[in-house]
């Protein structure tokens, strides 16, 4: 009897094409997606070499060691953009992008020294987070959209474009029931860096919204999710959500790059705030970057 199901299956299976066991694997071998020279890697998983020139130098090295071509700096780390600049160079390394933050932006003189900076290094783009605080409520969102602007058309003066990098807190509905993240780059004319694991943490799909934002996509924050250990022991309930290496958690990553390559996404920049193996970040770094090579990446 065995023996007829499984020759009924491999009948079906052959006669309608359809790959009844197919996974994620299968997809995305299917469809090579990404330029490999358009890998980048947020410096912000490596915050812990920022503490001087020197370490900076070690970390930088190694990044380049792994195989990244670019990184997103995550502010300057008292460094100018001179100094940053002849370390990149000595590396081989461009920038895709540089991450900023209200403090840095609290002044003109402030906002004069970023975009000084930038020259230096050589880019053009500017990535702005913000915090839980601006998105409480229509009147808090309408004033971040009236500070946005005025950022958004400060820097243009300069040619420096100001894209919005999103958390968790901003997927949240207005007053009057919209897509509070959405409403928010329309009104500004705003483009993103998408973090897909947030988007997973706001229980929202990433390949959905990837659709919807279709060509404001610039860059797409590549870390994967997973469930971590009860906060609470005996209590499955309390497991919290961790960070993972990707091709490690549970995001359908096949389907993400294949949504933001079809999109026009210019930028797959890994990054993983925490929870590293060997409680050592590089090493993290090393096996997403190695998984995007060995299952995304272009010749």
């Amino acid at each position: 009897m065995k023996k007829i199901y499984l020759c009924v299956f491999c009948f079906l299976e052959i006669f309608f094409c359809v790959d009844l066991f197919a996974t994620e694997s299968d997809v995305r071998n299917k469809d090579i997606l990404i330029d490999k020279n358009r890998i980048s890697v947020q410096l912000f998983s490596v915050r812990k070499y920022g503490e001087s020139k020197e370490s900076v130098d070690y970390m930088l090295s190694r990044i380049s060691k792994i195989g990244y071509p670019s990184v997103e700096l995550a502010g300057f780390w008292g460094l100018s953009g001179k100094e940053w600049r002849e370390l990149l160079d000595k590396y081989k390394l461009t920038v895709s992008a540089v991450h900023t933050n209200d403090f840095e932006l609290s002044s003109e003189q402030k906002v004069q020294a970023v975009v000084d900076n930038l020259k230096q290094i050589g880019s053009s783009r500017l990535v702005f987070a913000f915090s839980l605080t601006d998105f409480e409520d229509d009147a808090s969102r309408n004033r971040l959209v009236d500070k946005l602007i005025n950022m958004k058309n400060r820097f243009e003066r300069d040619g420096v474009e100001l894209f919005y990098h999103n958390h968790h807190f901003e997927f949240v509905k207005t007053e009057q029931g919209e897509d509070a993240y959405l409403k928010l780059l329309g009104k500004i004319g705003m483009r993103a860096e998408l973090d897909v694991y947030w988007v997973a943490r706001a229980g929202k799909d990433p390949v959905s919204l990837i659709d919807k934002l279709g060509d404001k996509l610039v860059f797409l924050h590549l870390k994967d999710i997973g469930v971590g250990r009860p906060l609470r022991p005996g209590d499955p309930f309390s497991r919290s959500f961790v960070f993972k290496e990707l091709g490690s958690g549970n995001l359908e990553l096949g389907k993400i790059v294949s949504s933001a390559s079809k999109n026009g996404c210019s930028w797959y920049v890994v990054e993983q705030d925490d929870d590293w193996a060997n409680d050592e970040p590089l090493d993290s770094l090393k096996m997403s970057f190695d998984y995007l090579i060995e299952n995304y990446a272009k010749n």
